[in-house]
């Protein structure tokens, strides 16, 4: 593909497998990468023409802490971010989330991961920390280490993540008291049809057991699944099996601080499958699924501009097909999602806290508002006295 005239004056780039560095390497002064087309994991222009370079990948240790100096978290409902790794372990079939840091995953130290916190929390003052990355508990004596390493420094935040489906009741305890409120669970189905056929590398077992373990240990969880993968009859079963699954958990209660009964904190989260360029899904599919951009509004002043667009983004897949009518994974997700409604399911964790920060916001607003207006009413009234005789 051509690079347009009108870009020609922008010395653009994307940065891929190498966040860390290529952004630093291109601003430096001096760099020892020299030119643009020599840094690693970059994208760019030359001479009209996209080039891309090989990403490199840096031992984890070595990067500094989040900075959030300049950016405002009040923007964020104060949550911020930390990263103890890059990529993941996985090779889910319809993901490409593992190519984004090249094929190695990587892995920073419970020491360094314990220091980041203490720094984000001192300099920033979040109210709530996500951990951002593909999975937590690629390593299960790893994540209790850090979960140990969390509780003897007792940061009194809530956390957030993803897992795996492999948790244990102790684990997912041992979690709660680290402070981990939210666990975003890549269940995807509870089909081991589909679950094999998305090579998930779980089961049923694992997802119920999981979600159960960690309803149990009081933290909320976010079932995430996938609409739309497979064949009509393993989506109507995966469907089925989603919605007796919530009834069966919707039966059941928990005691909360104040040993008070509570529904479970349980969110089940569809969405439909998307052919995600560099899955083995998209592999897989390009051809027989796949169709180039094609435009649905032509007037008489567009019409030539819009036949050239055409031709020239004919070999760039744009829209797909998936193995079900769109409508019918409409009808499945809003059958999931009313399943989900009707259980009568705590909302907690994330969720809560972005409603509470919103309230709070609101209430601190209302009441700036009225001290101005009681502000200038009171300084008429002085105007007022001044002048009366």
């Amino acid at each position: 593909m051509k690079r347009d005239k009108n870009w020609q004056k922008f010395e653009d780039f994307i940065a891929e497998e190498l966040k860390e560095i290529a952004p630093y390497a291109t601003h430096t002064k001096g760099s020892r990468y020299g030119e643009l087309k020599n840094i690693p994991g970059v994208m760019g222009f030359e001479n009209g023409d996209f080039f891309h370079t090989s990403g490199i990948q840096l031992d984890l240790d070595t990067l500094p802490t989040p900075d959030y100096t300049d950016l405002s978290l009040d923007t964020y409902y104060q949550i911020a971010s930390v990263y103890r790794s890059r990529g993941c372990t996985n090779r889910c079939k319809f993901c490409a989330e593992w190519r984004l840091f090249g094929k190695r995953f990587r892995v920073r130290s419970v020491g360094k991961v314990i220091n980041d916190i203490k720094s984000i929390i001192s300099d920033h003052h979040p109210r709530y920390i996500i951990f951002g990355e593909s999975l937590i508990n690629d390593d299960l004596e790893y994540f209790e280490s850090l979960c140990d390493a969390m509780i003897k420094e007792d940061f009194n935040i809530q956390f957030g993540t993803h897992f795996r489906a492999n948790i244990t009741l102790e684990l997912a305890k041992k979690a709660k008291q680290a402070g981990f409120n939210d666990a975003w669970i890549g269940v995807e189905a509870l089909n081991d049809a589909d679950l094999k056929e998305m090579n998930k590398g779980t089961t049923i077992n694992q997802n119920i057991t999981t979600i159960t373990n960690f309803a149990k240990a009081g933290v909320n969880v976010i079932a995430m699944l996938v609409v739309g993968f497979s064949n009509i009859d393993e989506e109507e079963k995966n469907c089925n099996n989603i919605e007796r699954t919530i009834n069966y958990y919707s039966k059941f209660k928990i005691s909360n601080n104040e040993s008070n009964e509570q529904p479970l904190s349980i969110q089940w989260r569809p969405a439909p499958m998307f052919l995600v360029p560099g899955s083995q899904n998209y592999q897989e599919k390009r051809k027989s699924t796949t169709r180039p951009w094609n435009s649905t509004v032509i007037s008489e002043g567009n019409e030539l501009y819009l036949q050239g667009l055409e031709m020239e983004l004919s070999d760039i897949p744009y829209e797909f097909d998936r193995p079900i009518p769109d409508e019918a994974v409409g009808k499945l997700m809003k059958r999931i999602q009313k399943a989900d409604r009707e259980a009568g399911f705590m909302i907690g964790g994330i969720a809560q806290h972005v409603i509470n920060y919103m309230m709070e916001d609101r209430r601190n607003k209302r009441n700036m508002r009225k001290h101005e207006r009681i502000g200038v009413i009171a300084q008429r009234f002085e105007s007022k006295k001044s002048i009366i005789p």
